[in-house]
């Protein structure tokens, strides 16, 4: 599951680094882009060699369970958007994807045995965690009231 989490995520990082306005926020979506790159092919290597097969497709039933999962629309209005309106969109729609990936590294780090699937969940929620406070930095640093409120909820 966490890999297609991780192929949305990094969707929305390259669309980051491509439409956004700020530098910083181009340049958050380029490490987390490398992040999730780097981390999707380590998850495929290891069920490779664990099960000798490529990994399952997951249902659309079990793609839109997930937590944190944008809805198409969302995804659609993130492409024809650019610069500081997009900003506006992506950084909330990033914090709470980040949020469901660390509900689901919880799940691993409280029931998982595989000390391999502990230490990358370790490090996924450790850098997530550091990615949505930069962007929730973001978010109080462009409203008018101080606030970092994360507005959609779905």
């Amino acid at each position: 599951n966490m890999t297609v989490h991780h192929e949305v995520g990094l969707y929305l990082s390259e669309l980051a680094a491509e439409h956004a306005a700020d530098t910083t926020v181009r340049t958050l979506g380029e490490l987390m882009a490398s992040e999730h790159q780097a981390e999707i092919a380590l998850m495929r290597q290891w069920w490779q060699s664990w099960f000798a097969s490529e990994m399952p497709d997951l249902s659309n039933q079990e793609h839109h369970a997930m937590v944190g999962m944008s809805p198409p629309q969302l995804l659609e209005e993130l492409e024809g958007t650019q610069g500081v309106h997009f900003e506006q969109l992506f950084l909330p729609v990033m914090i709470h994807h980040h949020e469901g990936a660390i509900v689901m590294c919880n799940e691993v780090l409280q029931q998982g045995h595989d000390p391999r699937n502990y230490l990358l969940a370790w490090s996924i929620r450790h850098t997530q965690l550091n990615q949505m406070e930069q962007m929730r930095r973001l978010l109080r640093e462009r409203s008018s009231d101080g606030s970092a409120a994360v507005p959609y909820t779905w």
